[in-house]
This record gives C-alpha cells, sequence and structure tokens, in this order.
C-alpha cells in the first residue's frame, strides 16, 4: 500500500491540529537533542495532498527535523487517502503510541463517523472492540449542559430536617 520515499521537508506539510494537546516545551527540546545526536531515527509517515505531502504520524519528529536544519527526511508515504482515510490512520497510530483520553478517542470516532466510516470499520482498524467503538461514537451525545442543569436545580436544602 505503501513506500518508503525521502523527501524534501519543503515539500512536507505538518498537521497542526494536535490528536491530544501541544506537547511540552521540554519534550520538543528532548526530541531536538536525540535527532541532533542520532539523526533521523524513525519515519514519518505522510500521505499525498495537493502535490504535496501531510504528515500522518510522527508530526513533532518532523518539525524537530526541520528545527535542526535536515533538508530531506525518510517518510512512509501512504499514497493517496481521503478524510475519512487520513482521519482513520490518524486515529490509528495516536490510539497505540499517546495515551489518548477518553474524550479524545470519543472526538475522533465522531469524526470518522460523522465522514461515513462505518463503526465495524473502526474498530477492525484500531482494534477497540466494536462495543466500545459504539460507546465512544455516543459519548458525546450526551447533553453535559442539561445534566448539570438538573444536578443543581434538585440540590437538597441543606436545612431540610428530612435528611
Amino acid at each position: 500500500m505503501g513506500r518508503f520515499e525521502i523527501l524534501k521537508t519543503k515539500q512536507i506539510i505538518s498537521s497542526d491540529n494536535h490528536i491530544v494537546e501541544k506537547p511540552d516545551k521540554n519534550v520538543l527540546l528532548s526530541i531536538d537533542k536525540v535527532n541532533k545526536s542520532l539523526g533521523q531515527h524513525r519515519s514519518i509517515t505522510v500521505c499525498n495532498h495537493d502535490g504535496k505531502y501531510l504528515v500522518v504520524d510522527g508530526n513533532k519528529h518532523f518539525q524537530s527535523l526541520k528545527r535542526i536544519g535536515e533538508k530531506k527526511v525518510l517518510c512512509f508515504n501512504l499514497g493517496n487517502l481521503n478524510d475519512g482515510e487520513y482521519e482513520m490512520y490518524r486515529l490509528v497510530f495516536n490510539i497505540h503510541q499517546a495515551r489518548l483520553k477518553y474524550l479524545d478517542i470519543a472526538e475522533l470516532i465522531t469524526k470518522l463517523k460523522q465522514k461515513d466510516i462505518k463503526l465495524t470499520t473502526i474498530s477492525n482498524k484500531t482494534g477497540i472492540d466494536l462495543q466500545s467503538v459504539e460507546r465512544y461514537s455516543t459519548l458525546l451525545d450526551f447533553d453535559w449542559d442539561e445534566f448539570n442543569r438538573k444536578q443543581f436545580n434538585e440540590q437538597i436544602n441543606p436545612f431540610d430536617d428530612e435528611r
């Protein structure tokens, strides 16, 4: 499906929308330090995008390689991906590498569902059992504002003797 290529950094577009919160500055500095001493030690996963390449996985490492002045990087090119496939790959890579919070996973699964990707496909690609994928896909549907309004409107009176 994909192939390894050496690409010029100026041909690659990094993703600014982080799946997890923006990385800590110290994490970025440590990645820079490792890349300076070892050189590139992992490939960057990309896909074709408007005549350039879009980072699917390895964004922090790609940014680091650019910061330390690398002009070419080893990439694994997944080829042409539609929006749904792009988001699916990002979820798959990040679910196994990053410690995603439940709401992060729910948000990603909801995005995939909105792109008409079946929950069974999401389950098969991510390794998350179908029942959990179904629960994640509805987690954001819950009306927390309504829940909180009901909770606070029905407060217990501290002066009520029947407690």
